[in-house]
């Protein structure tokens, strides 16, 4: 039995086609020295093959709902593709019904040593006996290179964008930010269900913006711990940030965002957010990449039209 002061965490995995990519990650949460946690996973792919494949690699450590099983890992097919939110407040849903009092929200591209479980949960947990506690994020590096992609964060809300620090950090302690990238927060189920989860129709990008702004708006507090490192294939599953896919939920969603959230500053934000769109168009024109225009021109569009979930 694990020790009674640890706290039981569900780590919650949205997986959508490239099952190889999940490999690797339930490897390194399989070797993790923490005692105390399961993996629930929400399939988002069009059919059982990427499970199959996984399961001939996991075998009895790996069961499909509806079946009972002993784990560590869930995994529950959906059917249909919910996107990251809904994907996450499924796995989310199910994690609760199991026990979890702490999830830990994970990108499936994210690669890590064996004692991180156990040393993220000893700087998060202390942290969370304040009532103002939101959620922990780590240092997150570019798994190709030495960079950094999230050293602290800060919502820049007259240009709608989550701001990444990338310099490395000075001090080791936690810090407070009012942005954490969803790559991987360490957040408790009780917290995670009073903000509602993610919100579904945005169906992929800019989710934690949103989660990180209303958390600020009721007075919550998130840490940036920058002693706790992980290791991200930035776009591992969506083809990286300058490609179709981002390029497209990226515009629409802070069209939708700003529209909504931020009407007084809605007609500024138009006209800067427009200008600079036409800029990186032209941009991408002399670079020879004709094939993100479409997508950008739809994700205008349909921003302006209210479009929604996935078209």
């Amino acid at each position: 039995m694990p020790p009674p002061n640890l706290p039981r965490l569900a780590v919650l995995l949205v997986h959508y086609q490239g099952w190889q990519t999940t490999a690797s990650c339930l490897h390194d949460l399989l070797a993790q020295t923490y005692p105390n946690f399961f993996i629930q996973v929400a399939d988002n792919g069009p059919d059982l093959n990427d499970f199959q494949a996984l399961s001939a690699e996991f075998g009895a450590r790996l069961t499909l709902a509806p079946k009972l099983g002993t784990g560590p890992i869930f995994w529950e097919f959906q059917a249909t593709n919910l996107g990251y939110g809904g994907g996450m407040n499924r796995a989310a849903w199910q994690a609760a019904k199991k026990g979890a009092e702490v999830f830990i929200v994970l990108n499936n591209d994210t690669r890590f040593t064996p004692d991180f479980l156990r040393c993220f949960t000893e700087q998060a947990l202390p942290l969370s006996r304040q009532a103002d506690f939101a959620l922990a994020v780590p240092l997150i590096y570019e798994e190709d290179g030495p960079g950094i992609y999230y050293a602290g964060g800060h919502l820049n809300l007259k240009r709608c964008m989550g701001e990444h620090r990338t310099q490395t950090p000075s001090d080791p302690g936690p810090q407070e930010v009012d942005f954490a990238t969803a790559c991987c927060w360490w957040i408790p189920r009780t917290r995670y269900e009073e903000m509602g989860g993610f919100v579904e129709s945005l169906f992929l990008y800019f989710e934690d913006f949103d989660f990180c702004y209303r958390l600020k708006q009721k007075g919550y507090k998130q840490y940036f711990l920058p002693a706790i490192p992980l290791r991200h294939e930035v776009g591992g599953s969506t083809g990286g940030d300058q490609s179709p896919v981002p390029v497209y939920y990226g515009t629409r969603n802070r069209l939708l965002w700003m529209k909504e959230n931020r009407p007084k500053q809605w007609i500024a934000f138009l006209l800067f957010f427009l200008s600079s769109r036409l800029l990186k168009a032209f941009s991408w024109l002399i670079q020879g990449r004709i094939k993100l225009l479409p997508p950008l021109l739809k994700g205008i569009k349909d921003g302006l039209k209210g479009v929604r979930g996935r078209p």
